[in-house]
């Protein structure tokens, strides 16, 4: 399923789709739309290792 939500981009809000999948155990969200519409980020000390994308 995809529903239209919003994402706090600092100082702007950023409406997109997002894919629900009630199983995740993380969230994650592509380099080039946080890039494009200017998300803050940050980095963890620790990085994440992703074994299995469907």
């Amino acid at each position: 399923m995809r529903f239209p939500i919003y994402i706090n981009g600092g100082n702007k809000d950023v409406e997109t789709k997002a894919l629900i999948d009630s199983g995740a155990t993380g969230l994650f969200i592509h380099w080039n739309f946080v890039k494009k519409h200017r998300i803050p980020t940050k980095t963890y000390a620790k990085p994440r290792i992703i074994r299995n994308v469907d």
